[in-house]
């Protein structure tokens, strides 16, 4: 694509419609039987993909899959449980919001999804002045680079720390790991730079904050939330951070167990999405 961008094409053929509409139930399952379980409304959002954002840099007449309409459809069906993240990205489509050669967003689009999705939980946004903004990495090279092997200027990894009340602690699968940081800077000297954000892929982690405020979340996610999260920190006393890929439960049952559960979000990107095969345990 223009300006160095090198991004994945998914066309209609690429897309398995009995999945995704399967996908789509099963989020509506998650809907009708989280909602008794919290006190306040569970919520639904799905990032969208660079090529949404960035469509006036694709190639002439590239075929790409209507996502659009597919975020127009999960609107209705889902109601005022999702949050369109479309608006506040292409907004701000001329910033540095998806990486040139990695199919993730940047902290800096995340920080822009933030800004919408938390206000949906009843919370105000952090102004960009609360936090700074520090550079970890300038040699960033992506999984779309990497697939394609070819040469191509480097991405920038920055991550945004709170410039109060930002201590933390994470607790990995029941302890197996514990730590006062949302980063693993081991992983700024591999090729799986992205990985800085939180580590390798885990089933579980607790997160607690400073905040004293009964407000505890507990989140479905991929990895397009883990730069997220430090972010949704800021707000919540205790966050329950599930990658359902790998966790041996039910989502709705694990929040019924935990007991002071307040809050509930599904947060995945919106390719992964449509092929997603673990959501059934969402409504379990």
């Amino acid at each position: 694509a223009k300006d160095g961008y090198f991004i994945e094409r998914v066309t209609e053929n690429d897309i398995d419609k009995e999945q995704l509409e399967k996908n789509i139930s099963q989020l509506e399952k998650f809907l009708e039987n989280m909602t008794p379980q919290i006190e306040n409304k569970p919520v639904i959002a799905l990032a969208p993909v660079a090529s949404m954002i960035h469509s006036d840099k694709l190639p002439w007449l590239a075929d790409e899959y209507d996502w659009d309409k597919l975020f127009d459809g999960l609107g209705e069906r889902f109601g005022d449980s999702f949050t369109d993240l479309r608006g506040v990205l292409r907004a701000n489509k001329d910033e540095y919001v998806y990486y040139r050669t990695d199919h993730h967003w940047t902290t800096d689009g995340a920080y822009l999804a933030y800004t919408e999705l938390i206000k949906e939980f009843g919370f105000e946004p952090l102004s960009k002045d609360e936090f700074e903004r520090v550079e970890v990495s300038d040699a960033f090279l992506g999984t779309v680079i990497a697939k394609l092997n070819i040469k191509s200027d480097t991405d920038t990894i920055v991550k945004y720390e709170p410039k109060e009340n930002g201590k933390v602690k994470l607790s990995y699968n029941h302890g197996a790991l514990v730590t006062d940081s949302f980063y693993n800077e081991d992983k700024l000297l591999t090729r799986d730079k992205y990985a800085y954000f939180l580590g390798d892929n885990t089933a579980l982690i607790e997160v607690e904050t400073e905040n004293d405020n009964d407000r505890v979340l507990i989140m479905a996610k991929d990895s397009y939330a883990n730069c997220m999260l430090p972010f949704l920190a800021c707000h919540f006393e205790k966050i329950y951070v599930i990658d359902m890929r790998y966790f041996n439960a039910g989502m709705v049952s694990y929040a019924k167990q935990l007991g002071d559960v307040t809050d509930a979000l599904v947060l995945y990107n919106v390719s992964g999405f449509t092929s997603a095969k673990e959501l059934v345990k969402l409504y379990n």
